[in-house]
């Protein structure tokens, strides 16, 4: 159920960034929802599907990751992303773009 922020354009470091940024975003949303509505039963499925996500995201921005210039230490900021469906769902959640 993941959908594609993605096209098959050139991949930069900024938008690497805002990626990840949208899938952290969606995720801490998934915890907070789920710490609150659910605190002792197990995130193990969302914690997954967070990291299948991030899997599908480095493989895409393979390149972008693999070069030399260091993204993380980048001090541009992040372009807004928007999406081309719905947003991360994790678990069915909504996540925080809902």
């Amino acid at each position: 159920f993941f959908f594609r922020l993605w096209d098959n354009r050139s991949m930069s470091s900024s938008e690497l960034r805002a990626h990840v940024a949208a899938l952290n975003k969606d995720f801490a949303a998934f915890v907070r929802e789920s710490l609150d509505s659910r605190p002792h039963d197990s995130w193990e499925a969302g914690v997954n599907d967070y990291l299948n996500h991030w899997k599908e995201i480095k493989q895409k921005f393979k390149d972008v990751i693999d070069s030399p210039a260091d993204v993380a230490t980048t001090s541009a900021p992040a372009p807004e992303l928007k999406p081309a469906a719905a947003p991360f769902s994790f678990l069915g959640g909504g996540g925080a773009a809902a």
